[in-house]
């Protein structure tokens, strides 16, 4: 059995959540926070609100930051 595409994506609802949660503890702003990892507040508004998917690379970072 083929799975598409939509199939074998990880969904980064949770991940966004988390994120969130561990921002707003620390007391950051979604900016604050896009600053530190040289991105848009926007990315970061659409990683925590929508679940979008980041690159490899600020995956890495938001990680380790939280």
């Amino acid at each position: 059995m083929r799975m598409n595409q939509d199939e074998r994506r990880f969904d980064f609802h949770g991940l966004g959540l988390a994120l969130k949660r561990a921002r707003e503890e620390k007391g950051w702003t979604q900016a604050y926070v896009a600053e530190l990892v040289d991105r848009d507040s926007r990315t970061i508004m659409n990683i925590e609100n929508k679940g979008q998917y980041p690159s490899f690379d600020l995956f890495v970072k938001l990680i380790t930051m939280f």
